[in-house]
């Protein structure tokens, strides 16, 4: 937790990169979420929740990182989106014990997280839990392949700050842990970012 919490006064800074790659995924999560009452794990600052949740029909961003969501908290596009009406809040969370009623969510989101939490499993244990019979799970993560050497060099990097993965998935594999947790994929697309973005929505089964 300290790493995040370290690093959440810059953490929109380092998205900017990935700017294209988010906006379509934004498109994708707004489609699927249309109408819904989602959960949102491991939000950081927010970024995704601000362009996304007013498709929803509530949204509950969560995080385990204290100064994460204080960020989040004080984003001027939170009070604007506030102002409209729309049914955003922000809690703190830890994903892989939550503190919400059995099928209490449409959706669940959880993007770019997976692969960096030591134990990824009981998170998707309880984001089982959480969803409704017919919930889906969306969970874009950025994996790995033939690495170019800019991204090789651009990982070395975000390691020596103190940034951690625990998995590395291809694109294939990422599937084939989704699967294995007894949920189907329902919709997928690669999105072309620094490493490549799989964005994932899926089913429980």
């Amino acid at each position: 937790m300290n790493y995040w919490n370290k690093v959440a006064h810059i953490y929109n800074f380092t998205r900017l990169e990935e700017r294209e790659a988010y906006e379509q995924m934004y498109a994708h999560i707004r489609t699927a979420i249309q109408g819904k009452e989602v959960l949102e794990l491991a939000t950081g600052t927010g970024i995704i929740a601000f362009h996304t949740a007013e498709a929803a029909h509530s949204y509950l961003a969560t995080d385990y990182a204290e100064e994460m969501l204080r960020v989040a908290n004080n984003d001027k596009q939170f009070n604007r989106l506030r102002a409209k009406g729309v049914n955003l809040r922000f809690e703190q969370a830890d994903a892989t014990c939550l503190p919400y009623e059995d099928g209490q969510f449409d959706v669940v989101l959880i993007a770019n997280a997976l692969h960096i939490m030591p134990d990824p499993d009981a998170a998707i244990s309880e984001i089982k839990r959480v969803l409704r019979p017919d919930g889906m799970l969306i969970a874009p993560t950025y994996i790995h392949g033939e690495n170019t050497l800019r991204q090789r060099l651009k990982a070395r990097l975000m390691a020596l700050t103190g940034f951690r993965e625990y998995a590395h998935w291809t694109e294939a594999a990422y599937h084939d842990y989704l699967q294995s947790h007894g949920l189907t994929i329902a919709h997928h697309v690669l999105l072309p970012a620094s490493f490549p973005l799989a964005y994932t929505e899926c089913r429980k089964t």
